[in-house]
């Protein structure tokens, strides 16, 4: 769950095709240090794994569905990204109880 505050603008530094599935690279200076491998991070709203987590950037896999159905689709590498961490459960929320899943796309 996200609270849908922004905390830290990132980077695509690479968008790799892996078979059907594409696999994006994100820099950013303070949300790689808090994550896992594993742990959930908004990337621009929607909710991704964090994977290949190293000093300064993190990965995600994307799925057919999850680059067609979000601005993904349209993203391309050097774009600007807004982060998110998962809010904790003894914090204050500070702003809306958000999942990141997407149901639907509008124009």
């Amino acid at each position: 769950m996200f609270t849908g505050i922004v905390e830290e603008i990132g980077r695509v530094t690479r968008i790799e095709q892996r078979g059907e599935n594409r696999r994006i690279t994100v820099t950013a200076e303070q949300a790689p240090k808090e994550l896992k491998t594993g742990d959930s991070v908004a990337v621009s709203g929607v909710c991704l794994t964090a994977v290949d987590i190293e000093a300064g950037s993190f990965s995600a896999d994307l799925a057919p569905e999850t680059w067609t159905r979000t601005s993904f689709s349209r993203i391309q590498e050097g774009a600007r990204v807004n982060l998110e961490l998962p809010m904790k459960a003894d914090g204050r929320f500070g702003g809306h109880i958000v999942q990141g899943h997407v149901d639907g796309v509008g124009k």
